[in-house]
This record gives C-alpha cells, structure tokens and sequence, in this order.
C-alpha cells in the first residue's frame, strides 16, 4: 500500500499557490489604463480625432458617416450620448453601440473604424468613459 507524507503534500500545496500568483494580469503586459479619473476631453476626443472624425473625415461635419454621426470635437459629446440614439448608453459599455462597433472584430459588418483595429487600451480607454457615466469632463 502507498503511503503518502502528508508533509510532501503540503509542501506541494504551498509552491502550487505561489507559482499561480505568477501569472501575469492582462492590464500589467499591454500597460493599459485602469478605469478611473478617464476624460472625455483629454482621452476620448483624440481617439475620435484619430480614427473617426478629423484624420480620416469619415464622421467630420453635417453629412458624415454612415447615419450621419458627426464626432467634430465640438458635437462628438452630443451625438454620442444624445438621449434615444444607444451610441453610448450611461455606464453600460456593453450594450452602447459605440464600444460594441469598435470593440468587434475588424471583419464584422458593424466594426469601426472601417479597416481598422484599435489597440486594446484605447479600447479599454472607452469602456472606462462609458462605465463611470460617461462623464462630459
């Protein structure tokens, strides 16, 4: 019959545990903002800026993109979150249409910017906004 130490186990036990925390967290690899303190000003505006509006022009202006959505850094605060529309639905990312179009794979039909990925912190960047209420800061 095997007998086993109950010593060796424990020991066992204790060197599991410390090599699980080992593991890296996500946000650690990619240097990724945590959720607090994000600006619609300061954060959000130079990812419209970049991706949506003035570098690319597909959202600049009175008849831009598709359903005419105009992110101009002086109306992009209103068109997001104007009341009805679900581009940005206060605190739940998840179901804004915003975060859902940017947040999808580069080849679903609804992704945006078209053609384009955005890195996961810019990414993270709008869920955060979107999470703390989307504050107009």
């Amino acid at each position: 019959m095997l007998k086993i130490d109950r010593g060796v186990i424990g020991v066992c036990a204790v060197w599991i545990i410390m090599l699980s925390g080992c593991v890296k967290d996500k946000t650690q690899t990619t240097n990724c903002t945590t959720c607090s303190a994000i600006s619609f000003k300061s954060d959000i505006i130079p990812i419209l800026n970049q991706n949506c509006a003035t570098t690319t022009a597909c959202h600049q202006g009175s008849s831009s993109g598709n359903g005419h959505l105009n992110l101009d850094s002086t109306v992009a605060y209103t068109a997001l979150t104007q009341s009805g529309t679900g581009y940005v639905k206060d605190s739940n990312a998840i179901n804004s249409i915003f975060y859902d179009e940017i947040a999808s794979p580069t080849n679903a039909s609804t992704h945006m910017p078209i053609g384009i990925q955005l890195d996961q912190c810019t990414v993270q960047k709008v869920y955060c906004w979107i999470q703390e209420g989307a504050p107009n800061n």
